[in-house]
């Protein structure tokens, strides 16, 4: 779809303003009198991508991956000399094979049986009850380091059920599982391109792109992959441009210009789940903005909690008017801008709660690495947790500007280029007035 493509580092006119560095300048391709097109179409078959590196050293096989690319051109006249198209649209398919050695707790760890949980020298590593205490006040370790059925968590029970097993058993009790998954990402875009001349000086032209693309992370956790902190991007792109020119005499030139762009830029969750079957009291379940597995972090051990949901709307409309002129030597352009830019997001975070868990309770000495972080998260004991709300906002920014600027050819070998850029930009401001800067009304205030 692009005709051309030139990038503009420095010595831009005066009709470029309000982003520093430089400027890119995109050439939409057109039709013509004649049909013309093109494609193209790229694949790399998993029978010709050699081993990962770490899959091979623990000999894991491969899964499967895959690149896949296709896209093309058309266009042509609508009616001869008047009216032109230009289609155009792309997109491809990817799958990429990632590995990741997790270390999980062992079904007797999960059961509270800690007998086995010992130092590189075999000296077992008790686990102290953070509720009981002897004669003297200090804690006592679980009877045969094992915590009673009773005493674990009803959170921890359901919890653990969504964390895989290990396929070995390491020197300390705890276990290792080597994983992998296959990330699909997907992506298409479109875009279609109009030209009319209603006469030979006055010409119409308007571009209209489509964008989407669908960017899943790894998942490591195949029977409970909506518990893995994984996260689901989803991006949706409109762009609209129109432009019109208007050759006034054979020395002058007007255009007028109007743009748009929106980006939904979203994490997503694309595995339900339902935080109630974790125990959690109705109080807190009712708080949810939005329900999720919780983020939790076991210190030492695989973590878990689906990426927060972000839902970002970016948006861009702008407008702009140029009135060209050349006398003798000097080619003077006049015009104004004008844009307003914005975003309305919405981040709900960890909606669900955050929890970490780092085994102080349970511990000897909370100072010395002697800590179980599973043995505190089957009592319930975390060291820190957290609950997010946040309030939907509208931000934006309102940009105005007038420019003159003149190109004066001196001489065939000296040309002198100036010109003058006025700026007015406001203060960011939510559209609910909770709250401005840049302003000197008085707002009102409200929570955000």
């Amino acid at each position: 779809m692009v005709e051309d493509v030139r990038v503009q580092v420095h010595t831009y006119d005066a009709e470029m303003g309000r982003t520093g560095g430089g400027v890119l300048n995109t050439t939409a391709k057109s039709g013509a009198n004649t049909f013309r097109g093109s494609a193209f179409f790229q694949n790399r078959p998993n029978a010709l991508i050699g081993p990962l590196f770490f899959n091979q050293i623990r000999n894991i096989e491969n899964s499967p991956q895959f690149w896949r690319s296709a896209g093309g051109g058309f266009g042509g006249p609508i009616a001869r000399n008047k009216t032109f198209f230009w289609v155009a649209g792309e997109g491809y398919r990817d799958g990429l094979s990632q590995s990741l050695v997790m270390t999980v707790p062992s079904a007797a760890w999960r059961s509270g049986d800690f007998s086995g949980y010992r130092t590189a020298a075999g000296a077992l590593i008790p686990i102290y009850d953070p509720l009981t205490t002897d004669a003297n006040g200090n804690r006592t370790a679980f009877p045969g380091n094992i915590i009673p059925a009773n005493r674990i968590s009803p959170f921890a029970r359901e919890y653990l059920k969504a964390i895989p097993l290990p396929a070995t058993i390491l020197p300390t009790g705890s276990g290792s599982l080597p994983a992998q998954d296959v990330i699909r990402d997907a992506a298409q875009q479109g875009s279609l391109k109009l030209d009319h001349h209603f006469t030979d000086n006055v010409g119409l032209s308007g571009v209209y792109l489509y964008q989407n693309s669908s960017e899943p992370n790894r998942n490591f956790f195949p029977d409970a992959k909506y518990a893995y902190p994984s996260y689901q991007l989803d991006r949706a792109i409109n762009v609209f441009v129109l432009n019109n020119t208007y050759i006034m005499n054979s020395s002058t030139v007007a255009t007028l210009r109007f743009g748009m762009n929106t980006f939904a830029d979203n994490n997503s969750l694309p595995f339900p789940f339902d935080p109630a079957a974790l125990g959690f009291a109705p109080s807190f379940l009712n708080a949810m903005e939005v329900k999720k597995f919780p983020s939790v972090t076991t210190t030492g051990y695989q973590g878990t909690g689906f990426t927060g949901v972000n839902k970002r709307d970016y948006y861009t409309y702008g407008g702009n008017g140029t009135i060209t002129k050349l006398i003798g030597g000097h080619s003077y352009k006049v015009g104004a801008d004008y844009r307003l830019l914005g975003v309305k997001a919405e981040s709900f975070g960890a909606s669900s709660g955050s929890f970490t868990f780092n085994g102080q309770f349970t511990a000897a000495n909370p100072t010395i690495n002697t800590r179980n972080a599973i043995a505190d998260l089957l009592l319930g004991f975390p060291s820190s947790g957290s609950f997010t709300r946040n309030s939907r906002v509208n931000n934006s920014v309102r940009y105005a500007s007038a420019y003159f600027q003149d190109d004066w050819r001196v001489t065939n070998k000296l040309t002198v280029n100036y010109g003058i850029r006025l700026e007015k930009e406001s203060g960011l401001r939510e559209a609910e007035t909770s709250w401005s800067s840049g302003s000197t009304r008085p707002r009102s205030a409200r929570s955000a």
